[in-house]
């Protein structure tokens, strides 16, 4: 059996998607695993060096900008526009690409996780008679996968059905797929992190990560609060992925003078990518988040106080509303990225106020533990493979 598999844009479409293979290989060691991924991911590398896909290829793909926090002034920039209508070539092109892959590779079944390149693949699927299947992680479906849904053998969703706007035969409810090496943990479990790191057990650890790709705004509240955290925490340490993009600025900010004594005594340490992050999560006493669906559950299966900041801007505020989801549930803290920007203090007295109580960090864990779903990649390969 051969098996497309696609996703595109972020760590959070991709890093599932290599899960899944790396499931999908042991269970069935002889499908023929082939990668389509997008030209200028920056996940190009992590998606090449990947043993358990056995080709891979990237292709054209454009996206619609919507910007949520604009509303009907992107409708005025002529900057968007061009870029949209630009990349109706690219998406295009896209589809010729995905044209001849099919054509030449001959694949029984194509998954997607949505991304700009969904659309292109999709449609290319659908005029070669090729069957895919769909999957949504967000409260909020993505555009790419509105559009190519009405096709799809069927649309694998991450919460209840009411949540989706597609055909109610079709929609399966799988979960997020998250790598098997999220698991809850414990207290015993945490400690043995913490050493793997080379900390102590009466050590604290922030865990600050931005997403795949970094989160810059996150990023400079962090370096606005640090200083002062690590000052009132003598015994604190804070990891902190920066994303590739913001890695350079980041360097030159983590080595000015106020940092350099917590950069030398190593308690602060970044990041552009992490491979390990339940590592760096499972030792995490408290963890800063964007509230991308795959991070969301990584976390709740570790069963790990949060603090989420939503990205604002993002298409149809899926993030904000996948934060209102985690409110509604009480399984994490939910903070406004605009309140934050304008008084980052807000960020600092929440954080330590997480830190000293106990308490209040185990209702929050017990809540986010409650949304875990283990099994999302078992249900996802069972639609796949038949």
């Amino acid at each position: 059996m051969k098996i497309i598999l696609t996703g595109s844009g972020s760590g959070g479409h991709v890093i599932p998607i290599l899960s899944i293979i790396h499931v999908l290989k042991e269970k069935y060691p002889d499908v023929e695993i082939i990668f389509v991924g997008q030209k200028g991911d920056g996940l190009t590398e992590l998606i090449k060096s990947n043993d358990n896909i056995d080709r891979c290829y990237f292709i054209h793909a454009g996206k619609f900008r919507r910007y949520s926090n604009e509303g009907w002034k992107q409708l005025l920039d002529l900057k968007t526009a061009y870029k949209n209508f630009r990349d109706l070539f690219l998406i295009f092109l896209g589809f010729i690409e995905s044209v001849v892959i099919i054509k030449k590779n001959k694949p029984d079944r194509l998954f997607t996780r949505g991304g700009y390149i969904a659309v292109p693949i999709a449609l290319a699927a659908k005029l070669t008679g090729l069957s895919y299947i769909t999957h949504d992680s967000d409260v909020v479906p993505s555009l790419a996968n509105k559009i190519i849904a009405p096709w799809a053998k069927y649309n694998l969703v991450a919460l209840k059905k009411g949540y989706y706007p597609y055909d109610k035969n079709k929609i399966k409810v799988t979960g997020v797929p998250v790598s098997d090496q999220f698991k809850f943990v414990d207290h015993a479990q945490q400690l043995k992190f913490k050493l793997k790191l080379g900390l102590k057990s009466t050590d604290k650890v922030l865990f600050v990560i931005g997403g795949g790709l970094g989160s810059l705004n996150i990023n400079k509240l962090i370096l606005s609060v640090a200083d002062e955290l690590l000052t009132d925490f003598d015994n604190l340490y804070i990891f902190h992925v920066v994303g590739q993009k913001n890695y350079h600025f980041m360097d030159r900010q983590y080595h000015r003078d106020i940092f350099k004594k917590f950069i030398d005594t190593k308690r602060i340490q970044f990041f552009s990518f992490l491979d390990e992050v339940y590592l760096y999560s499972g030792a995490a006493d408290l963890i800063i988040s964007r509230a991308g669906a795959t991070n969301i559950a990584e976390f709740s299966l570790q069963g790990k106080a949060c603090i989420v900041i939503p990205s604002p801007s993002l298409p149809n505020s899926h993030q904000i509303k996948n934060a209102q989801y985690l409110q509604e549930n009480q399984a994490a803290v939910v903070l406004s990225e605009k309140e934050l920007l304008k008084e980052p203090v807000k960020l600092k007295e929440q954080v330590s106020l997480l830190l000293k109580a106990n308490d209040r960090r185990e209702e929050l864990i017990k809540s986010i533990n409650n949304l875990a779903n283990d099994q999302a990649i078992e249900k996802i390969i069972s639609y796949i493979v038949n």
